[in-house]
């Protein structure tokens, strides 16, 4: 009973923080759910950034989070943050001067990329990609499907962890076939069993 009560607890207990847990992420989220100055039809509207969509023009402007991967058409001393990216920490200066098609990331001035954001000035800019399409959505998606290997300090965790689970069911074992040898009954020989393999 003792073990039972102390299993559904530690089961609630960790229901309702994960609980709490997912509610606080959910909360945060929808806070800092990006949106988006968009120009369409001739038209300027906020958007939310999911609502972007290819050949839209983006109104960018200082402090704004870059909601899609865009190429520049007008910007006044432009800047952004692109450290997600490229691991710059300085901001990038940007132009509309357009750069050599497969350069590196860092080198394409004439382009603003989901996940950076605006440091300095302001630009519209016209969108060439969206979620996983992008850059961003390129290294997320390298991200998922990489082959995670153990460590080799984890392989000797586990060969470890197996030894201990042998020898604590052999002592489990050996406690029992003692009890049953010494006659004891046989609910005394489980309780002891049961608790045994619990401290263990």
């Amino acid at each position: 009973i003792a073990i039972g009560t102390i299993v559904i607890v530690n089961g609630l207990v960790g229901f309702f923080q994960e609980y709490r847990a997912e509610r606080a992420v959910l909360a945060l989220r929808s806070m800092t759910a990006p949106h988006a100055r968009v120009r369409r039809d001739g038209r300027t509207m906020e958007l939310s950034a999911t609502e972007v969509v290819p050949g839209d023009l983006l109104v960018l402007e200082a402090g704004n989070v870059v909601p899609a991967d865009a190429r520049l058409l007008e910007a006044h001393d432009l800047n952004t943050v692109e450290a997600a990216l490229t691991g710059e920490s300085t901001p990038t200066e940007k132009s509309t001067t357009p750069t050599r098609e497969h350069a590196p990331l860092a080198e394409r001035h004439d382009h603003v990329f989901l996940g950076t954001s605006v440091a300095t000035g302001c630009g519209l800019a016209e969108v060439v990609a969206t979620g996983m399409a992008t850059q961003l959505g390129r290294i997320a998606h390298l991200l998922s499907t990489a082959h995670e290997e153990e460590t080799p300090l984890q392989r000797r965790l586990m060969r470890l962890s197996r030894v201990l689970m042998i020898l604590c069911l052999g002592v489990v074992a050996a406690v029992a076939l003692v009890g049953w040898l010494r006659g004891m009954p046989a609910i005394e020989i489980l309780l002891s069993s049961v608790s045994l393999a619990v401290a263990a």
